[in-house]
């Protein structure tokens, strides 16, 4: 598959997706997640419940299955989730940063690039979980938000339409890393 081939892919899988009740022609906000792959599965159960509130939520492009993901293949779809982060209807970042055995509330490079962008571009940016300790004084600085863990305050500061039940949020964000991890 070519350059461009792959690039129009990629930007087909970025989608704006999500039904919501806002009046005709108002677009939700966007909220565009980040994190490491090794939680694709949670950002997918996150972004499905963030569309549930009517907001336009997207996850980043997972990884090919094989074990020859490319770096043109990480190339390419780091770009077009940093262009999704870009686009005028995004408002904010979430980054779900789970811990990992010795890494409390990891935020990857990939993730913490992401949301350098985001406060470049005057955008809000949130942790799921608390601070991780490597990158305090540039999150703090850069103003971002820890939810830990509770998704009320993202809601409010985007003015979601609709609320997520406490219990429903707390199993959905509940995260096992595989073994091995």
């Amino acid at each position: 598959m070519g350059q461009s081939e792959s690039t129009a892919q990629i930007d087909q899988l970025v989608t704006h997706g999500g039904q919501t009740d806002l009046p005709e022609g108002e677009l939700p906000k966007t909220v565009v997640i980040c994190g490491s792959m090794k939680t694709y599965p949670l950002m997918v159960k996150i972004r499905d419940k963030l569309r549930s509130a009517g907001l336009n939520a997207v996850a980043p492009v997972p990884d090919e299955p094989s074990t020859c993901v490319t770096l043109e293949r990480k190339r390419v779809a780091s770009k077009a989730h940093m262009d999704r982060i870009r686009e005028q209807d995004t408002e904010a970042v979430l980054v779900v940063n789970v811990s990992w055995p010795g890494k409390a509330h990891y935020v990857g490079p990939n993730a913490f690039a992401e949301v350098g962008l985001a406060f470049a571009l005057g955008r809000q940016a949130f942790l799921l979980h608390g601070m991780p300790a490597a990158y305090e004084d540039e999150l703090s600085a850069w103003g971002v938000k820890c939810l830990h863990g509770q998704i009320k305050p993202l809601l409010d500061a985007l003015a979601a339409p609709h609320l997520i039940n406490s219990s429903d949020w707390e199993q959905t964000i509940h995260f096992a890393p595989a073994s091995g991890q």
